[in-house]
């Protein structure tokens, strides 16, 4: 169905009104900044998702993914609005959170999007630390998003199993794509 010059799709809008629904609950049960807060940024595919996995694993620390993401049902949608609609989106995220340690993670293609700097980030919470990881190797990192592309599976599972599938990297896109992705680094810092 189409509305207002958008496809609507119900599943999508259920889980992310249900999303909402559960972290302004805990919002509301908890509203208070972690005493320590962090910040996951980078591109896709350098391992933020690992790494806040193992960051999870860890007792009393709480790590939420792709929070302005929109894609995601926690996520903010494209049409979300302007910055501040963003830095309170991050304010109530960090803020729901139960534990002493806190954080998000934000890609680096969410600044644009919402314009948002770093400066930006510190008036959500005084104490932010920021983790920034990259990938050494560009051409592994696009070799693994055209891998995730072709297979369709962004975040491998411990049930899964990576399918082998062959890639054809073009250079002038691996070329595009290294000074797009250092681009956004330089940007950042």
């Amino acid at each position: 169905m189409r509305r207002f010059g958008w496809v609507w799709n119900r599943r999508r809008d259920f889980y992310r009104l249900r999303s909402r629904a559960r972290l302004y609950g805990q919002y509301v049960l908890h509203r208070r900044t972690p005493t320590t807060s962090l910040l996951t940024i980078g591109t896709a595919r350098v391992g933020s998702t690992l790494l806040n996995s193992y960051l999870n694993s860890l007792p009393n620390v709480s790590m939420r993914g792709e929070v302005l993401n929109p894609h995601s049902p926690q996520g903010l949608p494209y049409d979300s609005g302007h910055r501040g609609v963003a830095l309170r989106h991050l304010r109530v995220n960090l803020r729901s959170q139960a534990s002493s340690v806190g954080g998000l993670k934000i890609l680096l293609g969410s600044f644009k999007r919402h314009g948002l700097t770093i400066g930006d980030l510190q008036s959500v919470a005084p104490d932010l630390r920021f983790l920034i990881i990259y990938r050494r190797s560009l051409a592994d990192q696009f070799v693994s998003r055209e891998i995730a592309r072709r297979t369709g599976s962004f975040v491998l599972t411990e049930r899964g199993t990576p399918r082998r599938v062959s890639v054809h990297v073009d250079r002038e896109e691996f070329r595009r794509y290294c000074k797009r992705t250092r681009k956004l680094y330089r940007q950042l810092l």
